[in-house]
């Protein structure tokens, strides 16, 4: 994950979303082995997904966001982080339970940077929103055209 993040210049301006989830996975399954009892949110995403070009790291940096500021434990229910097509749109969703001293502390910095890249290369077409609910959920929401994210 490491040599990933590192080397993330040299994939060019885009990568295949696939690529970058193998590293996910890669997070997700190491935290799972520090944290035993972690009830980590579930990665959900199809093959035509897969195959799209994003801009490197910010499926990544949401994963580690979700991981370091949620609330996971055997007795919080599964969330997830989820991609898919929906009518001609790329949507990627993040849902995680979040403690009260993430909700006081956490100034969205990494959220902000994350947007300003999205909007830099996306411009208008790009969705961006994130909301904190009244069951204490952290939720972010990305949409792009996919038409925007052929290879």
């Amino acid at each position: 994950m490491m040599r990933f993040a590192i080397d993330s210049n040299d994939h060019g301006e885009f990568i295949r979303i696939g690529d970058e989830l193998k590293h996910v996975q890669t997070l997700i399954y190491l935290y799972q082995l520090r944290k035993k009892d972690a009830n980590l949110p579930k990665l959900m995403y199809s093959s035509d997904v897969a195959t799209l070009s994003f801009i490197p790291l910010v499926i990544l940096t949401l994963a580690e966001n979700m991981i370091k500021h949620g609330t996971f434990n055997a007795s919080t229910p599964p969330y997830h982080l989820r991609l898919e097509i929906i009518d001609g749109l790329f949507v990627l969703e993040t849902k995680n339970t979040i403690g009260a001293q993430n909700m006081k502390l956490n100034s969205r910095a990494g959220l902000k940077n994350t947007e300003n890249r999205l909007k830099f290369v996306y411009g208008d077409q790009l969705g961006f929103s994130h909301c904190q609910d009244n069951a204490k959920h952290f939720i972010v929401r990305i949409t792009i055209p996919v038409d925007l994210m052929m290879g």
